[in-house]
Order: structure tokens, then sequence, then C-alpha cells
């Protein structure tokens, strides 16, 4: 093992004793060191005094990876495994608060003996067994011993994640909280995020504080997990899954996000989770056996969706499985029964990620460590783990499991690139056996490959004359704009002399009203009225010349309509009788280019012949029969039996047509 450092005295004494103790056979007896405490620790069952400021671990913790640790600065059996000294395993780590809960009394019954010993400087937690020996212990990032509020501890806990999810939204950091323990209160929800502690609502007004005025938006979603069916909390019959894109990552699809814009409506909205927590608890209850797992997802992206944002996990741990004896030997019921698929491959993946072995932890054994894979899989993100331990000597076991779990939480290590390596390592290996598949390039897949990539000169000669004609059509264009431009210059002179006319016009109008009005005012008085019937003779007069004009360009324009109508017939009886002809020149050329093998120009040929038939209205004639059949004959040759006897139908009825 590498000593990169100075280990305080004793410790490599104790990582001897470790060895030795896991090589004794299970019923060999463990006679006592002679030095004692001074140096290798004792390994009978010496007892343990509350308060004691180095306790000595006496076995191997509860379960198989429970880690053990002798006094601060020792290394747990998981930090042995893993190789590494406790200065190296807090870089990059899960990091681990405990919570020691007072213990409730009934009445006036004294309180039940406590098992747990808390060395708050030391920030320790043990547990001590039946006979006074260390059960359990780990070494802390903080410890709430029973006097104090979890209050003392957000900032701590809280404040590094809050800071981590407001920095840079655009960035798509990942975060958790992992919520062990603790019991239930009322309606089913644990005291941690709901609860009592209000670990959400602290998270969620923190947050909202922490985006605001920087252009962020934050988000609520609610997720319960039981028997790996995942239900969404805000909008139950939704249809909630796990996936993953290049956009969002890993992330919670069909899930309802709600927008949270002020502090005094994360109360409404989490006790709104909280009501729909218990009844889906109650729909989906499976009696002891019952295990759900909540997830409360805080997610802060910028108001533009530019970005999916960071993402807080909250996660309210499923309860543990019964530690009760199972009537097998060397089994538990913990052991053989898969009730709470979520907390078990957690705690694998937790074992894995603080060992030095290479296997991968199983991030996609469980829809929760799947969820979770972008904080447990990398080193960009930061994980917290919150453990409820309770105090009476009937939870001992309970209180020592919790320990353990600790434990092997706070020696995880975030390894860069863990959750990735899955996917990359698979798909070189897909590649790898693409390769192995593929022999050497010989000259003939050169040529072939050389033939398959040059383009064909006929295409190419097309795609010229295609390219010309563009070029063409934008001349021309070019040429009707400037046209357009000069008739529009024109026009905008026509107008302006328009104008100049029209009000001409409308003063000879004018005048012509003062006049009007003066002949009315004669005619009235007697006096003018000669004048009046002169005027009315002219204004008929004029007006039979208009309307004589008017009738002439009209007859103009009749002759003109008739002449036009006249080249048009023309033109059709042309049309109808160049038909045939055109129709049977294809068809002939169709033939020729068939006989000679060149399958597609003739196909071209032959369905150009049946285009000309139809715009000459002649397609369901029996013209049409000879170029259909000609193309279904072309088709049946080629193979595409399908193609030719839908053609073969289709010619069949023309035969009794004109």
């Amino acid at each position: 093992m590498r000593r990169d450092k100075a280990w305080p005295k004793g410790v490599g004494e104790n990582l001897v004793a470790c060895r030795c103790m896991r090589n004794m056979p299970a019923n060999a007896k463990r006679a006592p060191s002679p030095q004692g405490r001074g140096g290798r620790p004792s390994v009978g069952k010496e007892k343990v005094r509350a308060g004691a400021s180095s306790p000595v671990a006496l076995r191997k913790g509860f379960g198989s990876n429970s880690p053990i640790r002798t006094r601060p600065g020792s290394l747990s059996d998981a930090e042995e495994e893993a190789g590494g000294t406790p200065a190296e395993l807090t870089k990059e780590r899960v990091h681990v608060w405990v919570r020691v809960l007072p213990s409730s009394t009934a009445g006036d019954s004294p309180p039940e003996q406590s098992v747990v010993v808390v060395d708050a400087e030391a920030r320790r937690v043990s547990v001590l067994g039946a006979g006074g020996e260390m059960e359990a212990s780990v070494v802390a990032d903080g410890v709430v011993s029973p006097s104090q509020h979890l209050a003392s501890a957000h900032e701590s806990m809280l404040g590094d994640l809050v800071s981590f999810t407001a920095s840079d939204p655009s960035g798509r950091h990942c975060s958790a909280l992992l919520c062990h323990g603790g019991g239930t209160e009322g309606g089913g929800r644990s005291p941690a995020l709901l609860g009592s502690d209000a670990l959400a609502q602290q998270s969620a007004v923190r947050l909202l504080s922490a985006v605001a005025g920087n252009g962020a938006t934050l988000y609520l979603a609610a997720v319960l997990i039981s028997m790996e069916i995942l239900v969404d909390l805000l909008e139950p019959p939704s249809d909630v899954s796990i996936a993953e894109t290049q956009f969002s990552g890993v992330h919670l699809a069909g899930v309802a996000w709600h927008e949270l814009k002020a502090s005094n409506e994360v109360g409404g909205l989490l006790d709104r989770v909280g009501g729909s927590l218990e009844a889906v608890g109650r729909q989906m209850s499976a009696g002891m056996c019952s295990r759900h797992t909540c997830v409360l997802v805080l997610r802060v992206a910028p108001a533009d969706g530019s970005a999916y944002g960071n993402v807080l996990y909250l996660v309210d741990l499923a309860e543990p499985s019964l530690l009760r004896e199972s009537q097998v030997g060397g089994l538990s019921v913990d052991d053989y029964c898969s009730v709470n698929t979520t907390l078990k491959v957690l705690s694998k993946c937790l074992g894995a990620m603080g060992s030095r072995r290479k296997q991968p932890p199983p991030l996609r054994d469980s829809k929760l460590t799947h969820l979770l894979a972008p904080a447990l899989g990398d080193d960009t993100g930061k994980v917290h783990a919150l453990v409820y331990v309770e105090q009476p000597r009937r939870q001992r076991r309970e209180a020592a499991a919790a320990v353990a779990w600790a434990a092997k939480a706070g020696s995880a290590r975030l390894k860069k690139g863990t959750y990735a390596s899955s996917n990359s390592k698979a798909l070189v290996a897909q590649l790898q056996g693409v390769l192995a598949q593929l022999d050497f390039a010989s000259e003939e897949m050169r040529a072939e490959m050389r033939e398959q990539i040059s383009p064909d000169p006929v295409a190419l000669e097309k795609l010229r004359g295609a390219q010309a004609a563009k070029v063409n059509a934008l001349d021309g264009k070019a040429a009707d704009k400037a046209a357009a431009q000069e008739a529009l210059s024109v026009q905008l002179e026509a107008n302006v002399a328009a104008r100049h006319v029209a009000v001409a016009q409308r003063a000879d109008v004018e005048a012509a009203v003062a006049d009007l009005r003066d002949q009315v005012a004669g005619v009235r008085s007697g006096a003018k009225l000669e004048a009046a019937m002169n005027t009315l003779k002219t204004s008929i007069r004029e007006e039979k010349e208009a309307l004589a004009s008017q009738l002439a360009e009209m007859q103009a324009r009749r002759e003109k309509a008739t002449a036009s109508l006249g080249e048009l017939a023309a033109r059709g009886a042309a049309l109808a009788a160049g038909g045939p002809e055109c129709v049977s020149a294809l068809c002939e050329q169709g033939a020729a280019y068939h006989e000679r093998g060149i399958a597609k120009i003739a196909s071209l040929l032959f369905v150009s012949a049946i285009k000309v038939l139809d715009a000459t209205g002649r397609s369901r004639s029996t013209q049409a029969v000879r170029p259909i059949s000609a193309l279904a004959d072309l088709y049946s040759a080629e193979g595409m039996e399908e193609e030719a006897i839908s053609l073969y139908k289709q010619a069949t009825p023309l035969r009794a047509y004109p």
C-alpha cells in the first residue's frame, strides 16, 4: 500500500490487525494484544465508554461493506480496499452529514438507554453492540446531535449545493442530496424533505434568492419511485420515463415542470406534492413490504430556453429493509427479498465507487441511480448525504446499519467519466467487431469504390445543362426586373401627368358646377331658361358621342377576341393533329433504347409519350395502349413484376375506347 504522507501513530499496526482478522477463520479465537491501547488495538470485547476520545474498532461493522474507523485519520475497510489515504479520499467524494434523532418517551416512562455515542468535536458517531463493543462508526462531514436542530447544518449542507446549482445555468451541472432513514411522520412523509426538517422548502427558497436577477428560471418537479415504477406526483396520470438526449442529458421525460416565481408559492406546491404522495402511497401500498422513494427535482434554466440548465435532486430514500433473522442459516430477510431495489442498487454503486477495483458502479441497474448518473458517475457533480440515526437500544441494529451506510457513502469517490465509460466501451467493442469482419482492401474493392464514388458522365452533363438553364433563367429574371423597373418609372411619370390632368379636370368640374348652380337659379327665376335648355342639349349631345365612342371600342375588342379564339382553336387543332405523331415517335425512340439496353432513357421516353396523350386529352383512348404496354414490357424485362402487372391492368380497359 502506498504511503505518500506520514500516518498517525498506530495506523499501520491497525491495518495489519485488520488484514489478520480478515484472514482468520470465523470461529477462531482472537487473543488480546499484549500492547493494549498504547499500540495495536486489542481484538477482544473491550468496553467503549460514552464520550471516549478515541474509540477502538473491535470487529467488522454491520454488513459486509461496512467501514469501521478506529480513530480520526485511520482507514476504514472500504478506504483500505480503495487504496488511498484519508486526505486523498476527501477529493471529489460524497459528503455525509449524520443527524442523531432524539429519544422518544411514552408518558412518565424513563427514556430508553442509548446505544449511539456522539463525538461532536471529532464529528464521529458510533453505535455500541449488545456487549458494549463498537458495532459501527463513521467520521462524517457534520454531526447534528439530538439537542440541535437541523437548521444549524443548513449552511454547510445546502449552501454548497445551492450555489453550485445556481451558478452558470447553461452549464448543465448535476447535484444531489440523499436522505437516508428517519422514519415517517403524518401522511407517510419523512421528516427530511416534506416533514419537520423541510429541506425541500429551504432549498427552493435559497435557490429563488440565488437566481433572482440573473436571467434564470427555477422549476420544480416531483416523482415517486416504487418497484421501479415512476409516478409524477404533480400530474399522476403522466407517463414518466428516464431519457438521455444531447440537449438535456439524463433527465425525466414526460414529467410536469412547475415554475417557481416567488417564495410564497413554494409551500403550497410542496403541500400539493405531500398530498399526492400520501394518495399514491395508499394506492400502491403493499403493507410492510412497501418501499417508496420520493425525488424532488429543482432545475435552474436560462429564461430563454437556450439550455436545459442545472439540476438539484432532493432524494428521500425508501426505508431500509427489515433487519430480522430469516430462520435460514447465513441469510436475513434483506438478503433474499428484493423489495427495495432502489436502495440496494444505490448501496452497490456507493460500494463500487469506494473500491479500488476497476469494475464501474452499476448505475443503470435502477431508475434512481440511472437518474443520478451524471452526479454519481463524474467528478463534476456534487453529492451530499443526510443519514438519520435512532438512539434506543431496541433499534440498535437499524442504527448500526444506518451508520454503516453513512460510512460507505462517505468513502465513495466521484470519478471522472464513470458513467460515460460504459457507453464508450460498448461503442469501441462494437466498432472492433465490425472491423474484424472486414478484409484488407483489394484492388478490386478500390476500383469498385472509385466507380461508385465517381459521378456518372451523363448525369454530370445533365447537371451542367441544368446549371446553364438556371443561369439563363436568372439572366432572364434580371432582364425582366430591369424592364419592370423601367415600366414602373414610365408609369410613375404617367401617373404624375394624369394627376395634373385630374387637377385640371377637377377645376373644370367645379367651374361647371358653379355654372350649373347659376343656371338652376336662373331657371327658377325665369331669367336664364333658354341658356339652360341649350346647356341641356349640349350635355345630351356629348353623352351620345361618348356612348358611340364606347360602343365602337367594345366592337373593336369583340373583333380582337374573336380573332384570338380562332387562333387558339387553330393551335388546339394542330396540337391534336400532331399529338399522335409525337407519341408514335417517342414510342419508337423508346423501343430503340430498350433494344440497346438503355432502360432508364427508354422508360423516360415512354412516360413522356403518356404525358403527351394526357396533355392532349387522349389519355383514355386506344392511342395510350402502346406507350403503357411498352413501359410495362420494359418493367417486366427489368424484373419489376408488380409495376408491370399494374400497367398491364391499366392498358387493358383502354382497348375498348375509340
